[in-house]
């Protein structure tokens, strides 16, 4: 019983060095929310809009405001994200496997203080085995974004992403 929509409302917040050797969440997460689904569901939709911060007043640290979403394993993190890169923000999405490792940043899109943005997350249907997500600096037009397959588990059927 697919969800039609589930609208996100909370945004976790990361500051962590690597993702690569640990499952989520994270340690260094602020805050973290889980979607509660009837047996069998998955997510279809998440939506997020959020205003871009302002730059922070000391350097050194990596900042990351994002929202996203795993299956019940959490080895398959799906998330629009929105970091501080030491000079600037920008958006881009981002897919973490931890097994086998594997890694997608899509391009980067520069945002600005105050900048709304805007990041969705779509299941493409059972024949697509897919979501596609994608981050939009809504203040600007410009968009960046990936679709990405569902990873299959040990049934052999694809992952249901339902956290």
């Amino acid at each position: 019983i697919p969800i039609k929509m589930l609208q996100a409302v909370a945004i976790a917040t990361a500051a962590v060095a690597s993702v690569a050797y640990a499952q989520d969440p994270a340690p260094g997460w602020m805050a973290y929310a889980k979607a509660e689904l009837p047996e069998g569901a998955i997510i279809n939709t998440m939506s997020m809009k959020w205003r871009n911060l302002d730059n922070p007043s000391k350097g050194g640290a990596f900042y990351s405001p994002w929202y996203g979403m795993d299956p019940s394993d959490n080895l398959n993190l799906i998330q629009p994200v929105n970091p501080w890169l030491g000079s600037s923000w920008v958006i881009y999405c981002e897919y973490f496997q931890w097994s086998p490792e594997h890694n997608v940043n899509t391009d980067q899109v520069p945002t600005k203080p105050g900048d709304l943005i805007h990041g969705t997350i779509t299941y493409n249907g059972d024949s697509a085995s897919s979501y596609t997500m994608k981050n939009e600096n809504v203040a600007t037009g410009q968009t960046t974004q990936a679709v990405i397959p569902i990873q299959n588990g040990p049934d052999g059927k694809p992952k249901k992403f339902d956290l």
